[in-house]
């Protein structure tokens, strides 16, 4: 369930070094930030700095090694 724009959203997980499931986890946190309210150009900048620090995590970082983890930490309000 998201919330509504007066709660804040948390996310705290560790994920696989797997680009599809950053994309999951981006794409769930770009609904929170649509549900409280963000404005479409602040969402769009956070995303892209969102996806350039995980896929260099995953392919920079863990050398695309499924088995090694990526932590992803979000906290969304209005």
């Amino acid at each position: 369930i998201m919330p509504s724009i007066d709660e804040t959203w948390f996310l705290d997980k560790w994920i696989p070094s797997d680009l599809g499931v950053a994309h999951e986890i981006i794409e769930e946190l770009m609904q929170a930030m649509e549900k409280a309210g963000w404005p479409g150009g602040d969402m769009f900048h956070v995303q892209m700095a969102l996806e350039e620090a995980i896929v260099n995590a995953i392919e920079h970082g863990n050398q695309r090694i499924v088995d090694k983890k990526v932590r992803v930490e979000f906290e969304v309000s209005s």
